[in-house]
């Protein structure tokens, strides 16, 4: 794969944010699943577009080795925030989870700078690091203000989807910072790893769905729909990742997540304006959510500003 200019990277990240803040709207839907077994569906579709896409468009067969190894184990991480993510959403919604899930950009931010070495190059000076690190505060302080939109913070079920959307971040983070990252630089390629890390995540939830012979039977006799709606899911998030992992040569991991985390944006609209997800909250919560949601997207561009002030 050729790498992108900058601008079509942008665009790549952009169209990942879509897609990354829409697939969970599916579960939402889902009544026969738990998070389990909706993830054995959308697991199918990421893997029959990973694959396709890797063997089919980019002609791409991958050897083994410690990059496919390090994608592997992206993929069980990716699992295991996965899981989190949908608990997450069930319990506190889109519009109030994605904020706290989206912290994985400042998870990936620091694999890409601080273990990758990104953007140490002869002409990123200091202004630079100071423009990148107030981009990443910005966003953070963008997650913090949105999630003050949970005004219910001490029934038991917000406290446990706050955990979930935690334990997704870190999650999250690492799959799109770290092993990306670590897999780049051992020589493979963007869409090699997102056949891979989705394989790995398939079996980590097959494995623990076999492990319970009703929970998978559950999930073989779900019906056509709620399946359907699971692999239109894992369509839409493997192709949130092969967009935004394509543009990582280009923009780095520590910029090309961050910027997809977007899908903040794209999850709030579809919480609050399309299954009313804010109704019934006090104006200050829905000026933390507001605010908080326009933080976030000051803290992606100031965090592009300072990429493309770096010579490639």
């Amino acid at each position: 794969m050729t790498e992108l200019s900058f601008s079509v990277a942008i665009v790549l990240c952009l169209g990942s944010a879509v897609m990354w803040g829409t697939y969970c709207n599916f579960i939402k839907h889902v009544k026969k699943f738990g998070e389990i077994e909706f993830s054995n569906s959308l697991l199918i579709g990421a893997l029959c577009l990973a694959w396709f896409v890797s063997l089919v468009v980019e002609k791409e067969i991958p050897n083994w080795g410690l990059g496919t190894l390090v994608a592997l184990i992206g993929g069980i991480t990716w699992g295991v925030g996965n899981y989190g993510s949908l608990v997450a959403v069930r319990e506190l919604g889109l519009a109030r989870s994605y904020p706290i899930i989206n912290l994985c950009g400042i998870v990936a931010f620091f694999w890409g700078v601080g273990a990758f070495g990104e953007m140490r190059t002869a002409g990123a000076g200091e202004w630079v690091w100071l423009l990148a690190g107030s981009g990443v505060a910005v966003m953070t302080l963008g997650a913090f203000m949105a999630s003050r939109s949970l005004e219910s913070s001490r029934s038991g079920k917000t406290r446990r989807g706050t955990l979930h959307a935690v334990v997704a971040a870190l999650c999250f983070g690492t799959f799109g910072g770290g092993c990306i990252a670590a897999s780049l630089r051992l020589g493979l390629s963007p869409t090699t790893y997102c056949a891979l890390a989705a394989t790995g995540a398939t079996f980590l939830y097959f494995f623990y769905s076999g492990s319970d012979p009703k929970r998978f039977r559950r999930w073989i006799g779900g019906g056509k729909h709620e399946h359907f709606l699971g692999i239109c899911a894992g369509m839409l998030w493997m192709g949130g990742n092969l967009l935004n992992f394509a543009s990582a040569p280009t923009l780095g991991v520590a910029t090309a997540f961050p910027i997809g985390l977007l899908s903040t944006i794209t999850a709030m609209f579809w919480g609050i304006f399309y299954y009313g997800e804010f109704k019934g909250l006090s104006r200050r919560a829905y000026a933390y959510g507001v605010m908080g949601t326009l933080a976030l997207m000051v803290g992606v561009l100031i965090l592009t500003c300072a990429r493309s002030s770096v010579p490639p």
